[in-house]
């Protein structure tokens, strides 16, 4: 999987990449930010320039803690101080790199510049506290991205949504993350199945209750069939619900495509536990409820 360039590739240089938020790609357009001043055609400087920027993206895509990305950034920086994209690609090095004070050294410095590449700097650095688990400060950052972008789109607030559940709103958090997929379904229909499996995932993750989680992921996994993390975790909300058939057909239909995926395997033993009394008449499914989690077949 290629790493997240966050503001696109050069359509002039032909990089490959994803534009992040509000980039267009398009050579010296505003979502270009690394796009280079008017040059003189053929001019080697810039050739040189934008080569030296080309190759540490390439390398961060491919290693991202690659040892020659600072120095290939640096040389970059040196002979063009406004291609600041170098330091998100800087920041985001040594954030690969596990220096994590660093990278947010870096990311405030270029958000004290009030740049070209403000909100992509704000959103890393906002990103990189949830991942750090400084969740007040995420969520701070996340309230200003939306008030900063007036693009903002379901994903910012679904990373907003995060971290108010981490900071002890969690009810507020749920129906903000269903807000965003309703928001995706109205202005970005091309990835609505994404948020539909980012929502799951998110309630996975974050412990929504089962009256949550189900409908979901099954709405996830309905639009996307193949999504075998989500299946697994959707069948063994069924275990514990007590709905074991459907939990073996979801288990069975992710084992076709990996037998080797042993959650999966421990699933239908346990599933099986529950149907196999259930087929020779020894026992019905209220019997089993009637037991604790602890005594259920095959724990």
């Amino acid at each position: 999987m290629n790493a997240w360039n966050p503001f696109g590739r050069s359509a002039a240089a032909g990089q490959p990449g994803q534009a992040g938020p509000g980039a267009s790609g398009q050579p010296g357009s505003p979502g270009d930010p690394d796009a280079p001043p008017v040059w003189a055609d053929g001019d080697l400087e810039q050739a040189a320039i934008e080569r030296d920027r080309d190759l540490a993206w390439e390398l961060f895509e491919v290693q991202p803690t690659h040892a020659r990305i600072p120095e290939l950034a640096q040389r970059v920086l040196l002979r063009e101080p406004t291609f600041t994209g170098m330091v998100i690609l800087l920041a985001l090095h040594r954030k690969a790199c596990g220096d994590l004070d660093e990278a947010r050294h870096l990311l405030r410095d270029l958000l004290g510049r009030q740049d070209r590449q403000y909100l992509s700097a704000l959103r890393i650095l906002r990103d990189l506290e949830a991942s750090d688990r400084n969740h007040v400060e995420a969520l701070r950052l996340a309230d200003l991205v939306l008030r900063e972008d007036p693009e903002a789109d379901w994903m910012d607030r679904m990373v907003r949504a995060n971290g108010l559940i981490f900071t002890g709103d969690p009810e507020e958090g749920w129906r903000c993350i269903d807000d965003a997929v309703a928001l995706s379904a109205r202005t970005d229909p091309e990835r609505h199945t994404r948020a539909l499996a980012q929502r799951a995932a998110r309630f996975l993750s974050t412990g929504a209750p089962p009256e949550r989680f189900l409908p979901a992921a099954e709405a996830a996994i309905a639009a996307s069939p193949t999504e075998p993390v989500l299946s697994t975790a959707l069948a063994y909300a069924y275990l514990f619900d007590y709905r074991a058939a459907e939990a073996e057909a979801l288990l069975r239909r992710v084992l076709r495509e990996d037998p080797t995926d042993t959650v999966a395997q421990s699933g239908v033993i346990i599933a099986r536990g529950f149907l196999g009394p259930i087929e020779r008449g020894e026992a019905t499914m209220e019997d089993l409820r009637a037991g604790a989690p602890a005594r259920w077949p095959g724990a």
